[in-house]
């Protein structure tokens, strides 16, 4: 059995969010994240959906980057699922929110139509500890194997 610890951290920075690819013919993305204190986020997103079905043909491809050395490292951090599998998984403080804030699919079948959240506050206090000061986040979408999108976050942590 695997516990969890809760991060205690001072400050929070979401320093850039990158939008490297977007396939506009199956989606389109749009996003504002804001600063609230020095630990919190409220974001707002857009997700146009114009493939008619999200199914187990897509995926969702997650990687935690460490930064050391003046380069960002792969950390052993990494999901990968289909995106059915992924909404499916027990994410509860983040599906409740999200059901709470917008129209967000937290489970399969995800039909064509526009999604959103809207004022979601990000709370990094209940998220896991991580021993990394500086993070990349990667984020792969993918249908059929092809890479139809992908998202970089890079967090900066400080901790009390």
């Amino acid at each position: 059995m695997h516990t969890l610890t809760f991060a205690n951290y001072r400050d929070v920075t979401v320093e850039q969010v990158k939008l490297l690819y977007l396939d506009k013919s199956l989606a389109d993305f749009n996003y504002t994240i804001n600063k609230i204190s020095n630990t919190d986020y409220k974001i707002t997103a857009y997700l146009n959906v114009f493939k008619e079905e999200v199914n187990d043909e897509d995926g969702i491809i997650l990687q935690l980057y460490s930064f050391h050395n003046n380069k960002y490292r792969l950390t052993p951090i990494q999901v990968a699922r289909k995106t059915c599998q992924f909404l499916n998984m027990e994410w509860q403080y983040v599906k409740h929110n999200i059901k709470k804030y917008g129209n967000m699919p937290t489970s399969c079948p995800m039909k064509k139509g526009l999604y959103y959240v809207k004022d979601f506050i990000v709370y990094p206090a209940t998220l896991p500890n991580l021993p990394w000061d500086n993070i990349r986040c990667d984020l792969n979408f993918t249908v059929n194997g092809r890479t139809t999108g992908a998202l970089q976050i890079f967090i900066k942590i400080d901790r009390n």
